[in-house]
């Protein structure tokens, strides 16, 4: 009988479909934990592949769940696995750096084997660590003149020679 391994912070086995919810939910735990997540439906706890019947349907319904019940949307490969004895089961991966990720409007965070919901304090570092958040802070420098920026920008290696242009293209000149 193959095994998998171990449960982990980015590894989550489930036994069958009917585990599809726990399943989703770790998937979006991971992410928020790792930025990648692996799950695998047919699978015991201790990493033995068991197997599922795959119906005709099975894949398109955990599309249709992940696309219904995570945000920010993701592209999550799904594939179906073939053991040494023929055995077939799930793998459901996704990677994602848009933190915080939803299941069903609640944040999830995987902590060793186990999801648990995140406090606001990790919801909040979570949104700050992502990255792309535009945070509106005041201006150091209120009085910024025309030539104090041509100034710095000289120093960074800008060719600044053209002022006017240089006031067209910050429209500061009509």
């Amino acid at each position: 009988m193959d095994n998998l391994g171990r449960e982990s912070e980015s590894q989550e086995f489930k036994k069958s479909m009917a585990e599809m919810d726990e399943g989703l939910k770790s998937l979006v735990s991971m992410l928020n934990k790792n930025g990648i997540a692996s799950v695998y439906f047919g699978v015991e706890d201790n990493g033995n592949v068991i197997g599922l019947d795959i119906g005709k349907n099975t894949l398109k319904d955990i599309t249709d769940k992940i696309y219904e019940r995570i945000e920010p949307r993701i592209i999550a490969k799904i594939d179906i696995l073939n053991a040494s004895d023929g055995r077939k089961y799930i793998h459901v991966r996704a990677k994602g750096t848009e933190r915080p990720y939803t299941y069903k409007d609640e944040v999830f965070v995987r902590s060793g084997e186990s999801n648990r919901k995140a406090p606001m304090s990790e919801i909040r570092n979570m949104i700050l660590s992502s990255g792309d958040n535009l945070i509106e802070t005041s201006s150091l420098q209120t009085d910024l003149s025309f030539s104090e920026l041509v100034s710095i920008l000289r120093e960074k290696g800008m060719d600044v020679s053209d002022d006017d242009r240089l006031r067209k293209s910050l429209d500061i000149l009509n």
